[in-house]
């Protein structure tokens, strides 16, 4: 079948939509970035600029320097706009580059962070200079790992009682944390990865119950099996925690509600679990034949009491505002 090709501009997304495939009446939009190419008299005037190093049909290079001076802007307040704004103070306008182009140096900072001249220049990026790394693991919230440093887990457990009620940087500002040592990709990739429900620390086992906890766990009134490696709760748990998590409590304190000893799951899994709980739907509650159940009702007496306290607190704010 014949397949037509046309520009079509999608005033919804901001994309071109670059192919168009017409079957049985029926229009199917394929998004496509396609490269851009750059004419004979695009190729002579940006060879012209001082900030580029190299341009060909398929690419453009911009010297080491530049991409330096740069990144040192764009730290200051990460967008595109930024980037785009640099580039056109430099002669190198967005109707000549595209957004390709100024996604993919965005992409490369935040990913890589300050520029290398060259593949193997690791060097050049302050984020892994070794003096640095000596100055993070003194603050005791990085340990050593292979050639580098990461957040220690007992660091990480605190930053998930606060974030991301507190902002990452100000919360390393109250551990006597400096951001800008820390630098910017490694906050990047923190928050990306709290965001997520995933800690940066490798662990064998989610679950390090022993053979005792794995049996007291079987007979919880929200689990449905147990052992030494797993932990399958019943539906119901996470969507009655989510009206509790709604309302701002944490993780810790929704297991306690629950009769769940904290030491039953590693930082990583209740991390998880509070996305997991936040991505809830409604479910059937539990069968009646667990309404009898002490465990159960004292569960329930708990959550009661905990959701009058927060509704009194969301009205005393009301009434404070009127």
């Amino acid at each position: 079948m014949a397949q037509v090709y046309v520009s079509i501009y999608n005033p919804i997304g901001g994309r071109h939509l670059d192919s168009v495939q017409h079957q049985l009446g029926t229009i199917f939009y394929v998004v496509k970035n396609m490269a851009k190419r750059y004419t004979e008299e695009e190729i002579r005037y940006l060879s012209s600029l001082p900030v580029v190093k190299r341009v060909t049909e398929k690419r453009l290079t911009l010297t080491f320097s530049y991409r330096e001076e740069l990144y040192a802007k764009w730290k200051e307040a990460p967008s595109n706009g930024i980037i785009r704004k640099m580039l056109e103070a430099a002669g190198i306008s967005y109707s000549l580059v595209g957004n390709e182009f100024i996604n993919s140096l965005n992409k490369t900072f935040k990913r890589h962070g300050a520029p290398c001249n060259g593949k193997s220049c690791v060097a050049a990026r302050d984020e892994i200079k070794p003096e640095t790394n000596h100055k993070l693991l003194d603050t005791g919230c990085f340990v050593a790992r292979g050639r580098g440093i990461t957040f220690s887990t007992d660091y990480l457990v605190k930053l998930m009682e606060r974030y991301p009620e507190t902002g990452l940087e100000e919360c390393l500002r109250q551990d006597g944390v400096d951001p800008q040592l820390v630098g910017y990709q490694r906050i990047y990739m923190l928050k990306y990865k709290l965001n997520q429900g995933i800690l940066p620390e490798r662990r064998p086992r989610e679950y390090l119950l022993t053979e005792e906890q794995a049996e007291a766990a079987k007979v919880h009134a929200y689990i449905l099996s147990a052992s030494c490696k797993r932990i399958v709760f019943h539906p119901a748990f996470y969507w009655e925690a989510k009206a509790l998590e709604s309302q701002g409590m944490k993780i810790d304190a929704i297991l306690d509600i629950f009769e769940l000893p904290h030491e039953w799951f590693s930082p990583s899994r209740r991390l998880r679990m509070k996305y997991e709980i936040r991505s809830a739907g409604p479910v059937d509650p539990l069968p009646e034949s667990y309404w009898e159940n002490p465990q159960y009702i004292r569960i329930q007496r708990r959550k009661l009491i905990q959701l009058e306290k927060l509704a009194a607190q969301g009205y005393a704010g009301i009434r404070e505002k009127l």
